[in-house]
């Protein structure tokens, strides 16, 4: 990552986005955003929280209702200020934002119960962005993110068409990638969305839009169980990471996390 590339960057997005004008097209992922939401406010209730590439902060404010403490920290000096004044306009206590190198963080080992983050790992090494996320979680905590993947052709052609929505250093992740997260990060939960959600884009105006995305929705998720290598071909993935120390609970089915999550990537 190029700290100096990515500040300048997002100093400006908090200014004003570069993607307002293509803003619209992204209410085909409410599903995978409203997942992402729910699962991290589910962890984070009495925890201490991280909200890892915070923005002006995207998450913080709504994790700050259930959580313990919330700390935000970017790389954008302005995203942080934002942030900031809004914490003290709400008059939240527990909140706290920090410029910060997502690579090199400032705190101590084992500073965190839950790390959370959005659309913020593509932009970094992952090498050096997995091992400092371990080390600030503690034993048993949970580290979750959602992400863009990068091998469906037509998201390939859209961002190669605009290239000044995103910074030079970024890249939506690919699935060697995940398995490298999965080496590094350990036990891991995967769901993936929005394939033929993609369809909806061209009836964004019409009334009957939002049932549309809907039956999208559900025929992702079959194709998803049916072909797993259509995975790849999604949208977004959200990933919960958990970190080893204390006994890690079972799903319905018996299986453990692990086995669930090896279960979605289609590795099983």
């Amino acid at each position: 990552m190029s700290e100096a590339n990515e500040r300048t960057y997002f100093d400006q997005h908090a200014r004003k986005s570069p993607r307002n004008s293509v803003r619209k097209y992204y209410a085909i992922a409410k599903r995978s955003h409203h997942y992402f939401g729910e699962l991290i406010r589910t962890v984070s209730t009495d925890k201490e929280v991280l909200e890892y590439g915070c923005g002006i902060g995207n998450f913080s404010f709504e994790l700050a209702t259930v959580a313990a403490h919330v700390t935000g920290i970017d790389i954008s000096p302005e995203s942080v200020a934002t942030a900031r004044r809004r914490a003290t306009s709400l008059d939240r206590q527990a909140m706290v934002f920090e410029v910060m190198n997502a690579e090199a963080m400032a705190f101590p080992d084992e500073s965190f119960d839950v790390v959370v983050g959005s659309a913020i790992l593509h932009h970094l090494d992952l090498e050096r962005a997995s091992a400092e996320i371990m080390r600030v979680l503690r034993p048993g905590g949970h580290a979750i993110f959602l992400e863009p993947l990068g091998h469906n052709p037509a998201l390939v052609l859209f961002r190669k068409l605009t290239p000044s929505m995103r910074t030079s250093d970024e890249h939506p992740l690919t699935m060697r990638e995940l398995a490298l997260l999965k080496e590094r990060m350990g036990v891991v939960e995967y769901r993936f969305f929005h394939l033929c959600t993609l369809l909806a884009i061209p009836f964004l105006k019409t009334p009957f839009f939002w049932k549309l995305v809907d039956a999208l929705d559900a025929c992702d998720d079959v194709l998803f169980r049916v072909l797993p290598p259509l995975r790849s071909w999604s949208w977004f993935v959200t990933m919960d990471f958990c970190k080893p120390g204390i006994a890690q609970p079972q799903g319905e089915d018996g299986r453990t996390r692990a086995g669930r999550g090896d279960h979605l990537f289609g590795l099983d």
